[in-house]
């Protein structure tokens, strides 16, 4: 069996090395029977100045002990990070302030701050809101009042107009419902029929959950739903759905 000319290891016969020195720079015979590698792992150096130990010979101190012996040769440097604000040829002035209100800004590429972009945009025409009322036409994001009755949405308000065309008494979000994690308001309620009714033109998972638990709960109490193929068939012409107008003639 050959052996390794480092340590002596048994190895295969067409190796010179044991994997270890053959890594470690032991090739060709070139550092002889005890590669350089080999010797410095076995050998230990230390710091100069506090004698904590190092990794090679030609590390004379620490970390700690350079950065504090290159501060006090370059008493202007943060050590182990260069110069001192000014005196680094890298030095900007500092972080800029803002071109209107002289705002101290968080970044090097912006020139003003986010209050003063905000209403440049605005008058500018660029705002995101102007955006979007260019592209999707003016948003409704308060509530809209008719008979002095503040309704949450135009669909209701037409609604009501046509009930009032057809002489049917109306009331708006008159009672408020219990259920077992929440509480549910239907949209109208008409006295004359005990009916009450619920316009949605969008509808979401909780929407569809909280209406579900009302039936549910509710069973007892006459509840219609109106959502947006029914509107746009019927309410939309000024017209009430054939169902609705079957229930009030009833009564």
């Amino acid at each position: 069996m050959k052996q390794c000319k480092a340590c002596n290891a048994n190895i295969s016969y067409s190796s010179t090395y044991c994997r270890m020195h053959f890594q470690n720079g032991a090739r060709n015979n070139r550092y002889g029977k005890h590669p350089w590698n080999y010797i410095h792992r076995k050998e230990k150096y230390y710091c100069m100045d506090c004698s904590k130990k190092v990794s090679t010979k030609f590390t004379k101190r620490c970390q700690s002990c350079a950065k504090k012996f290159h501060y006090k040769a370059n008493p202007e440097t943060i050590p182990g990070y260069g110069r001192l604000k000014e005196k680094s040829s890298n030095w900007k002035g500092g972080k800029p302030r803002c071109v209107q209100c002289n705002k101290l800004l968080s970044a090097y590429h912006v020139k003003r701050c986010k209050g003063c972009e905000d209403k440049l945009r605005w008058v500018n025409g660029t705002s995101g809101i102007q955006q979007y009322i260019k592209k999707y036409g003016q948003p409704i994001w308060k509530r809209i009042q008719y008979k002095g009755i503040w309704m949450r949405s135009s669909w209701e308000i037409k609604f009501a107009k046509v009930l009032d065309s057809y002489k049917v008494k109306w009331l708006y979000e008159s009672k408020i419902f219990k259920l077992r994690l929440t509480t549910y308001t239907p949209d109208f309620y008409l006295p004359e029929t005990s009916l009450y009714i619920e316009i949605k033109g969008f509808f979401r998972l909780k929407s569809k959950q909280k209406i579900r638990e009302f039936k549910r709960t509710y069973s007892k109490i006459k509840f219609m739903l109106i959502d947006k193929h029914i509107y746009l068939k019927t309410i939309d012409k000024q017209v009430l759905p054939e169902e609705l107008i079957a229930i009030i003639k009833d009564n």
